[in-house]
């Protein structure tokens, strides 16, 4: 049978085959143990080993379970090369458009669309099939007088260069994308895909966070069977967005990660100041849904 002994600075456990433990409070304060300190999970570490002269050993830094803690795959910003050296693709998908990275003196960045009708561009990374990934991106839109048409965050997609249907509310990139369109004469709306599926729409715009000429910080994040997108608002006279949805359907298993933008009749600027992809490999029960 197990047992304890509580004594003036020490507390004494004994397992049931006798072996004894001890967790000892000095008068100099230390704190210290004669056994392996196993932790669960929740804490910064799993294992913590404290030997006979005091020296502390700690193993299997993995939790808690964070994005902060999660890996890199893919990242590019201003100053890490350019997004090819980092192994993304910047792309127009139709011709006539005029994706590229601009180099011009200390504005760095991926233009997706510029004030032209017609064009659709993309920057994105193959990688992995993760369960658990986040796409973080830097976007700034400047709109002309009419504004148009809308960019897009994808994910596990068996393409990286499919755009979203407009008119049917479908996304041909095989997997999933967080769409803005912006573009009022056929109603501005936000919606989440998996492929040719609709998972969410909204069927507004609730802040002009995402169109008022400045950089912010966009998240498209899978845990699981669920999707949350973010938009921050750092600076910016609008408020932040939310939006979350729940896949019960199949999920998709691509391996492309990116951001997308396209003009219609009405055009904009839509540009990339950068891009992170991160994952957690951990299953999904035990990975913590929170900005760091």
């Amino acid at each position: 049978m197990a047992t304890s002994n509580l004594k003036s600075t020490e507390l004494e456990f004994k397992n049931s085959e006798g072996n004894s433990g001890k967790l000892q409070f000095d008068t100099d304060e230390n704190l210290s143990v004669n056994r392996p300190l196993v932790c669960a999970q929740g804490i910064a570490c799993n294992s913590i080993s404290v030997s006979s002269n005091g020296a502390v050993t700690a193993a299997s830094i993995e939790n808690p379970k964070r994005w902060a803690f999660g890996k890199t795959r893919a990242y590019w910003y201003p100053g890490s090369a350019t997004p090819t050296n980092q192994g993304f693709t910047v792309a127009s998908i139709n011709s006539g458009s005029g994706t590229y990275y601009d180099t011009t003196s200390t504005t760095h960045n991926v233009v997706l669309t510029n004030s032209t009708q017609g064009q659709k561009g993309v920057i994105y990374k193959s990688l992995a099939n993760y369960d658990n990934w986040e796409l973080r991106a830097v976007v700034r839109v400047v709109p002309s007088n009419s504004d148009g048409d809308g960019f897009w965050i994808f994910g596990n997609c068996t393409s990286g260069t499919g755009v979203p249907d407009t008119d049917n509310s479908e996304f041909s990139g095989g997997g999933y994308a967080a769409y803005i369109h912006r573009y009022s004469s056929n109603g501005a709306y936000f919606r989440i895909f998996n492929g040719t599926t609709e998972l969410y729409s909204k069927t507004e715009i609730v802040s002009a966070v995402t169109y008022d000429s400045a950089y912010h910080t966009y998240s498209f994040r899978r845990i699981g069977t669920k999707l949350y997108f973010t938009v921050g608002a750092s600076g910016s006279a609008y408020p932040p967005l939310r939006y979350e949805v729940t896949d019960s359907g199949s999920q998709p298993s691509g391996t492309n990660y990116g951001v997308g933008a396209m003009t219609g009749d009405s055009v904009s600027w839509q540009i990339v100041g950068g891009i992170e992809i991160r994952s957690l490999s951990e299953d999904s029960s035990v990975v913590t849904d929170e900005v760091d």
